[in-house]
């Protein structure tokens, strides 16, 4: 029912606190809809963290939002830089970088409205500017897992050698909200053809997040 978007902070990955001068949620709940699956990113370029979130209000639209903060505690209003017609298109479970060879923001998210098996599509913006215009979304390439599952969540990263690796997870086809197994992606063309394998097959994992040290 709530996912706004929160703010938290770890020394070790194990003991989380809010930060000081931050007020949870950052975000609330919008009358009619809910938020979900934050990204939170930081650009090199500009030393600044993006928040990103999906807002669902039904039946008028599907936003992609983005706030930002020079120093984590300071956030601007949500702006929508994408909109999607509501049960056409939507933008769940983000994955969003700026890659500073062309200095483009790359998105990688499921369209939940797509049809029962949930398309996975990426989309790139025109400029460095993330508040600009957006390019036309392309499905990626990515084979479907097996015995009528498909994918729901994921979270996705730019490493700087150019490749984009990334945790998947799955679900029954057309269902909605159901733990999964987890999926190991990689792309060596920048997130458009993706190879997949299996790493844990015990159906308990939701939306994952990752880092790289």
């Amino acid at each position: 029912d709530y996912e706004n978007p929160c703010i938290a902070v770890s020394q070790d990955g194990e003991v989380w606190e809010t930060p000081t001068g931050v007020t949870n949620p950052l975000v609330s709940k919008p009358t009619g809809g809910y938020n979900a699956d934050t990204e939170l990113v930081f650009n090199k370029s500009d030393k600044k963290l993006y928040l990103f979130y999906h807002e669902r209000i039904a039946p008028t639209s599907n936003k992609l939002m983005v706030m930002e903060a020079s120093n984590g505690v300071t956030w601007t209003a949500p702006v929508a830089v994408l909109t999607g017609v509501y049960a056409v298109t939507s933008y769940a479970s983000p994955s969003i970088w700026f890659d500073s060879s062309d200095s483009k923001w790359t998105m990688i998210y499921h369209n939940l409205d797509g049809g029962s098996t949930y398309p996975m599509l990426r989309i790139r913006s025109s400029t460095s500017n993330v508040y600009g215009a957006w390019g036309t979304a392309s499905a990626i390439t990515i084979a479907n897992p097996t015995g009528g599952r498909t994918w729901w969540h994921s979270q996705f990263k730019l490493l700087p050698n150019g490749r984009v690796v990334g945790l998947v997870q799955d679900i029954v086809n057309g269902g909605g909200g159901a733990a999964g197994a987890l999926f190991a992606a990689e792309s060596l063309d920048g997130g458009i053809t993706f190879a997949v394998r299996p790493v844990y097959a015990d159906l308990g994992f939701y939306r994952t997040a990752f880092n790289i040290f």
